[in-house]
């Protein structure tokens, strides 16, 4: 888990920080490597990315706008041949003529293998991304090859779609990968600060792995942008749901976890406390 500090609109540093800690897993000689939401842009984007109400039918934007949203998928592809070695999940704004849409890419080999869409688009409180994408219509697990040439069916999520529960939303993603064959999940996610939030993420994550079988992997931002503080303490539970997997709070950080190919984790760790280093 690559707890990363992507800056927004920084495309080129953001792309070159996705880089940097994918060598470092490649290093560590991790199989997968995953960002946050939404890595490659920095989160939100807000008026970088052109509202859906301004959008002609055409497929139009304004030149600014186009340049960003195509750049930002145009690095992606320098990001696959970088990393080759590895599996990465990089968050992203992808398009197509008419929408935008929140999106982690799947890459191994030096090409982007698949791009999974976000469902669940918050509109609340802080969040305003019904503004400015669509939502996905299907959600479906991806066969990824790992470093020993072994294959194996993960699912790929992005924040909200993880909070069903708690916000009562009928279409359950999570749910629907691990029907679908997915003994993996990985959340991406930028989920901001407040108090005691680890605890509502951890019991939502334990929840979901014990009913469903299977390891969950929650990938989180880190660092600041105007009123919205990312506290990063990425989590994993394996589908036991014992914690095998947290990262640093307020600071990046790049989590190595092993589990076994049935999503049992190898080690269990003590649950932190708020105040630990």
């Amino acid at each position: 888990m690559a707890q990363i500090n992507a800056t927004v609109g920084d495309l080129e540093g953001n792309r070159n920080l996705i880089v940097s800690y994918g060598r470092k897993s490649i290093d560590a000689g991790a199989d997968i490597v995953a960002f946050p939401e939404m890595a490659m842009t920095g989160y939100p984007p807000l008026d970088l990315l052109p509202p859906r109400e301004t959008r002609p039918p055409s497929g139009n934007r304004k030149p600014a706008q186009e340049d960003f949203v195509r750049i930002n998928k145009d690095y992606l592809s320098e990001i696959a041949k970088q990393l080759p070695q590895i599996t990465a999940i990089v968050g992203f704004v992808d398009y197509d003529t008419h929408n935008l849409y929140n999106a982690a890419a799947i890459m191994h080999g030096g090409r982007i293998q698949h791009v999974t869409h976000k469902t669940h688009l918050p509109t609340y409180d802080v969040f305003d991304e019904h503004r400015y994408f669509t939502p996905a219509l299907t959600n479906e697990p991806t066969l990824v090859e790992l470093n020993r040439g072994e294959h194996v069916t993960i699912g790929t999520s992005i924040c909200e779609d993880i909070w069903d529960e708690e916000v009562g939303y009928a279409i359950k993603v999570v749910d629907t990968l691990a029907i679908h064959g997915a003994k993996t999940i990985i959340n991406l996610n930028a989920s901001p600060f407040h108090d005691k939030i680890r605890d509502i993420r951890l019991r939502i994550l334990r929840r979901k792995a014990i009913r469903l079988g299977a390891a969950i992997f929650y990938v989180n931002l880190v660092g600041g942008q105007d009123e919205l503080v990312f506290d990063g303490e990425s989590l994993a539970v394996d589908r036991t749901g014992r914690l095998i997997g947290v990262g640093k709070q307020f600071a990046e950080d790049l989590v190595i976890v092993d589990i076994d190919m049935n999503g049992i984790g190898l080690r269990q760790l003590p649950e932190p406390t708020y105040d630990r280093d």
